[in-house]
C-alpha cells in the first residue's frame, strides 16, 4: 500500500504531507507490522465460529482494510459503529 500511495502521490501537485507518528521514537526490535496482525487475526477468527471483537482506531484505514479483508475470507460481516459508518461514507465520495 506504500508503493501505491508513493505513485499515486506523484501525480499530485502536493505541497506537504502531514503523517501520524506514534511509536516513531520506540525501539523497533519488535516484529510490527499490518501483516503479522493480519496473519495472528486471521489464525484467531478462522479457529472460531463465535463472535469476535477487536478494536482499532477506526480512522487507521489500512487496519480496517485488513479486517475487512479477514472477515470477507472467512465469511463474516464486519460491523462497526453508526458514527464509523458516516465517516466511511463520507471517505468514499474520495475514492
Amino acid at each position: 500500500m506504500t508503493r501505491d500511495f508513493i505513485e499515486r502521490a506523484k501525480n499530485e501537485n502536493l505541497i506537504a504531507l502531514i503523517m501520524e507518528g506514534t511509536r516513531i521514537a520506540d525501539d523497533m526490535r519488535a516484529e510490527e507490522s499490518e501483516q503479522l496482525v493480519s496473519k495472528e487475526s486471521m489464525k484467531i477468527v478462522s479457529s472460531t465460529n463465535r463472535l469476535v471483537l477487536a478494536d482499532f482506531n477506526f480512522k487507521d484505514v489500512d487496519r480496517l482494510r485488513t479486517f475487512l479483508k479477514i472477515a470477507k475470507k472467512n465469511d463474516r460481516k464486519l460491523v462497526v459503529k453508526m458514527n464509523d459508518a458516516y465517516f466511511l461514507k463520507h471517505l468514499s465520495a474520495f475514492v
